[in-house]
């Protein structure tokens, strides 16, 4: 090594951090090295902690740093420090804190340019104490046109770049404008087999042929040229396949990268390129070629010897092998045998021996199946100097070579031999498999059973006489023939395309076709020969034809009978009874409709696992069926889009199997019950309003008889008249009532909100046209609005203006707004005193219907069902002594 040290150089102080507390041993010898051999002045290695606190250096002591990521930056360094890390970044954060130097560097790294940085330092500090020994040592030849040396961040950056370039992978070149080499790193170095005193300064063409060098040179022109006319300014790359001449005469095929060399000025000198080494490459290319050219002759092949012939013939061609010899396994002997031997190994080597099962490497290859490789051939009954390497050929056969034990066979070799096996692997699977088919087509041919087989096209390969029999014609008719030829139904084939892989069988049910035209129902089950189904399959054929007219009678009864479920108008499910609780066995269209999901996903499912998908009532009532016997009869309630719905529920239990089932019922009697509530209500209104005011008709009349004057039997006559009209009210109420209930449907249109406020506007006009009546019509979507729902708000409008405008200044307003995402809400307001508890809370069904005491509330007992029968509530917002709100909330779909 050279010595790059000083006559008057300044001594070093080294310091290592925790990041190579356990690398120390390393860097002590990295130390003695740099002391002994570069001449570089160090004292002792000491840890990072004392880089501040050494007093005895001297705060202004020349230090070098070993650290990594993990030990941090002292800040303010205010001593000149060269910070060696192995980590860029950590380098350059060092730079920051105001290190002198940093390099890239770990333990085990060539020390020359640790050597130049710390020569450097020593010398600059030398420099500084007034020695003048001449310039500080430069790190590396720059070139003469250098002018300036780069400072603090530039140099920084520098370093980094000189030392990825010297360590890069690929081969660095830089000529001059004579093509002389004024820069190489070392892999050009490595790649050339020159050294680099003998290729700086020397031509190009010491490692290139002329032809090479003037195809280079008409790409670096014409990267000038581009370089011209590009409008961006930017120089382009030049790519080149080139062979390099090495030093020992042998050419490297090369991809070759380069363009000119800038100067600042912006014209160039020279060239700037990298040499990558292709010769792996193209070897793995040859390689995968010869392959490719193995396997397709592997493949034509029809017996395992032919293809074992094939696989050494391509071992000795592709890798240059010594020798190769393919084996199998001998069951009775428990002996690999072998099946191919080249002639020119048996030449060499004679008669290649049988190897029992586990005996030596080969025996270790097959019984581990593993690839072997050693260069212990006492085994061979010859001298050799070279390395055997065995490979499995899947559970039955070996490959073993014999090659070079130099670099010549490289992990591509072995990559290939791998991949050679694993291919003869897959023929010789085809191999056998073909002779198996051949050694049971006798036994089948000859079996009774109805029985074929179809290979890869789905082409009968082997027919038995009984099916051609059964299908009116012969063997050699059918075999050749396309399956789908006798099947009825040509859709059937795509289920002989699949079969499962090993002893398990697909069955299909379909219907063959005789020569004669007869249809001929048949099960067939299929399973794949071999376990792959890719190559064929084997069938066995039933007919049943019996059983085809036994089973179309079942179907009949069965069909019958699921009409009859599907038909029934009452929601239907069927139930069984386990230990584990009940399942839903089948449900009809009518109960999915109440569920929130599929029927398809109730069938067959617990009960517990889709409860919550079933509204709780009907749930609850189906789990408590399994602690009950005989039937159950009860009333169940729900509620649905469609408002409160009210159903029947009853069981048929019976027994299928031993096991405990029931079907159940839900009768909806919904309108029976509304029927009931109207009926009750308008009788119990109707009664109350009807003797309340015959009773005033018969005492008024009385008192009229009994008048002492006309002006007293008028007043008589005008009560009377006034109950009177009060009875014909009420009578068209009870109509109006009657009327809407019957004709509405409960499934209103959606209106725009401007046909909304036109319809507004002409109820205020027919019902309160002399009453302060405000319409506020506020919603962003359709709103459902019908006859029925018209007359609510009607109802609502004239008790407003009758009982809740108490003085000439009150007012009535009619409100339609969004409630909330799903439900659109129709208030009535006024400014009155509020509905009586009494009469609310019987509309509300807090109260029984037979404490009603009144007909005032026939419009709001119409507002509540006209309400459930859209689905909707009605609600009391307020009532207090600010006014009544009212309010219809209908839901929006």
């Amino acid at each position: 090594m050279e010595d790059r040290s000083r006559t008057a150089a300044h001594t070093l102080s080294p310091y290592y951090g925790d990041g190579f507390r356990d690398r120390r041993e390393a860097l002590e010898a990295t130390i003695d090295d740099l002391s002994a051999d570069a001449g570089v002045p160090l004292d002792a290695l000491r840890p990072l902690d004392e880089l501040d606190g050494d007093a005895a250096r001297g705060a202004d002591a020349p230090a070098v740093v070993f650290a990594t990521e993990a030990d941090p930056v002292v800040a303010g360094l205010d001593r000149p420090v060269v910070w060696a890390t192995p980590d860029p970044g950590v380098a350059g954060a060092a730079i920051d804190a105001g290190a002198a130097d940093a390099i890239v560097w770990r333990p085990g790294d060539d020390i020359d340019l640790l050597t130049a940085k710390l020569g450097r330092l020593s010398a600059r500090e030398d420099a500084s104490s007034g020695a003048d020994d001449g310039p500080p040592v430069a790190l590396e030849r720059e070139p003469a046109d250098q002018e300036r040396r780069p400072l603090a961040g530039d140099e920084h950056d520098a370093t980094l770049y000189e030392y990825l370039v010297k360590t890069v992978g690929d081969a660095v070149y830089i000529l001059d404008e004579d093509g002389r080499f004024t820069f190489v790193n070392d892999a050009l170095c490595e790649m050339t087999g020159y050294d680099r005193a003998e290729l700086l300064g020397s031509s190009v063409h010491r490692i290139k042929d002329d032809e090479t060098v003037e195809e280079a040179e008409d790409a670096l022109r014409e990267l000038l040229r581009d370089y011209s006319g590009n409008e961006d300014g930017e120089l382009s790359i030049a790519k080149l396949d080139v062979e390099l001449v090495r030093k020992d005469g042998r050419r490297v095929p090369c991809t070759d990268r380069m363009t000119l060399r800038p100067h600042e000025d912006g014209s160039f000198s020279g060239t700037v390129g990298t040499l990558r080494d292709v010769s792996q490459q193209r070897r793995r290319e040859r390689i995968l070629n010869n392959l490719l050219r193995a396997t397709q002759e592997m493949v034509r092949e029809a017996t395992a010897a032919g293809v074992a012939e094939r696989v050494v013939d391509v071992a000795m061609n592709t890798i240059e092998a010594e020798s190769a010899v393919v084996r199998e396994h001998d069951p009775e002997t428990d002996e690999l045998v072998p099946i191919a031997v080249p002639d020119a190994v048996r030449d060499r080597l004679g008669d290649r021996p049988r190897y029992d099962a586990d005996e030596g490497p080969v025996g270790t290859a097959f019984t581990e199946n593993r690839v072997v490789s050693t260069d212990d051939l006492d085994h061979v009954d010859a001298d050799l100097d070279e390395t055997a390497t065995y490979l499995p050929i899947g559970d039955t056969r070996t490959l073993s070579v014999g090659h070079r034990s130099d670099e010549s066979f490289s992990t591509d070799g072995r990559q290939f031999l791998e991949l050679l096996a694993a291919t003869a692997e897959s023929v010789f699977d085809r191999v056998d498999r073909d002779r198996e088919r051949r050694r049971y087509q006798a036994a089948v041919e000859a079996a009774d059973d109805m029985l074929f087989t179809l290979d890869e096209e789905r082409e009968f390969t082997l027919v038995t006489n009984s099916l051609a029999a059964t299908l009116g014609t012969t063997q050699s008719a059918l075999v050749g023939t396309h399956v789908a030829d006798v099947l009825a139904d040509t859709g059937a084939v795509d289920d002989l395309l699949d079969p499962p892989a090993g002893p398990a069988s697909a069955t299909v049910e379909t219907e063959l076709v005789s020569r004669e035209g007869e249809v001929i129902p048949a099960r067939i089950a299929v399973s794949a020969i071999d376990g792959a189904g890719a190559d064929g399959v084997v069938a066995t054929v039933q007919d049943i034809r019996e059983l085809r007219t036994a089973r179309a009678e079942v179907s009949r009864q069965r069909r019958r009978f699921a009409e009859l479920f599907e038909t029934l108008t009452d929601p239907l499910v069927e139930l069984s009874f386990e230990d584990d609780g009940a399942t839903i066995r089948a449900v009809n269209d009518r109960f999915a409709a109440l569920t929130d999901t599929e029927g398809s996903s109730l069938r067959d499912a617990p009960l517990s696992a889709v409860r919550a998908s079933i509204p709780a009532a009907i749930a609850d009532a189906l789990a408590g069926l399994g602690d009950v016997d005989g039937t159950v009869e009860r009333e169940v309630e729900i509620q649905t889009p469609r408002g409160l719905r009210y159903y029947l529920f009853r069981n048929v239990p019976y027994r299928d199997d031993g096991a405990e089932r029931a079907f159940v019922v839900l009768t909806d009697i919904t309108e029976v019950r509304q029927q009931e509530t109207h009926l009750r209500v308008l009788h119990r209104l109707l009664r109350h309003n009807l003797r309340n005011q015959t009773n005033v008709i018969l005492g008024r009349a009385g008192l009229v008889r009994s008048a002492d004057s006309v002006e007293d039997a008028a007043e008589h006559a005008a009560a009377i008249e006034e109950a009177s009209r009060s009875l014909v009210d009420a009578s068209e109420t009870a109509q109006a009532i009657q009327r809407t209930l019957r004709d509405g449907e409960g499934d209103s249109a959606p209106v725009p909100p401007a046909a909304i406020e036109e319809r507004l506007v002409r109820l205020v006009r027919s019902v309160a046209s002399e009453a302060d009546v405000r319409i506020d019509v506020d919603v962003a979507r359709p709103v459902p609005y019908d006859d029925a729902i018209h007359r609510a708000v009607a109802e609502l409008l004239d008790n407003a203006v009758e009982f809740g405008t108490p003085d000439p200044k009150s007012a009535v307003e009619i409100r339609v707004v969004d409630f909330d995402e799903e439900t659109v809400r129709i208030a009535v307001a006024d400014d009155g005193p509020g509905i009586p508890d009494a009469e609310w809370s019987v509309v509300a069904g807090d109260r029984e219907i037979t404490q009603l005491q009144h007909a005032s509330g026939l419009g709001l007992w119409l507002a509540k069902w006209v309400a459930d029968m859209h689905g909707g509530d009605l609600r009391l917002v307020s009532a207090d002594e600010d006014g009544t709100v009212i309010a219809v909330d209908l839901p929006v779909t």
